[in-house]
């Protein structure tokens, strides 16, 4: 058992509400924009055009500060498996990543290209391609532990999942798609589910790994 576990069984539930801040946040912030529509960036909805730009902006720090958190526990709790102090370093990777994009805002869609939109884009590449990391590793991390077996099937398909909606953002961008906006709300959507589910079931199960 590691000798600086966090022994609370409720700090699991930090990824939980991580992903009901995040989905609420992209829900609520594309409702409250007229004519804002599924195939737009999610980024869009923190441009100075966009009618509630702070609070949104707020909301994702907060999520990420959430995701941070939610790593550091599953690093602490679980260090003695190898793939869930990876999968940890990777949430704190995609955290500051998502924090980062904060401070540098993207370019409005047909607007001259900056410093501050290429940082944004690729803090964002970063942050999507770690989910699928998190994913996967902690599905590997889920397969070792015999108490945590049972959910690394389900994972496994939630990885996949993930990983092929995400490569759909990718190759989206690349030809400059309309279709760019629904795979990433897809993509990031998938993942918001399989942090909350995974959170409960580590807060479940957590009593069996100590």
């Amino acid at each position: 058992m590691p000798k600086r576990q966090i022994y609370s069984n409720n700090y699991y539930l930090f990824g939980l509400a991580a992903a009901v801040v995040y989905v609420l946040t992209i829900i609520i912030g594309g409702e409250l924009w007229p004519g804002y529509t599924i195939y737009q960036a999610i980024s869009e909805l923190t441009l100075p055009t966009s009618p509630h730009r702070v609070p949104i902006i707020f909301s994702l720090v907060l999520f990420n500060i959430l995701l941070l958190i939610h790593g550091i526990v599953i690093g602490k709790n679980l260090s003695h498996n190898r793939w869930f102090s990876f999968s940890s370093a990777v949430y704190a990777m995609t955290a500051v990543a998502g924090l980062l994009m904060a401070s540098f805002p993207m370019d409005a869609p047909h607007t001259v290209f900056t410093s501050s939109g290429f940082i944004h884009r690729w803090m964002a590449t970063n942050a999507i391609v770690g989910t699928v990391i998190i994913v996967f590793s902690s599905t590997i991390a889920f397969y070792q532990l015999k108490e945590l077996r049972p959910l690394a099937r389900l994972s496994l398909l939630f990885g996949i999942a993930v990983a092929l909606t995400a490569l759909g953002v990718w190759i989206s961008a690349l030809r400059l798609s309309l279709a760019f906006g629904s795979f990433q709300k897809s993509s990031l959507g998938l993942f918001m589910i399989w942090l909350g589910w995974t959170s409960l079931e580590l807060r479940r199960r957590s009593s069996m790994l100590r």
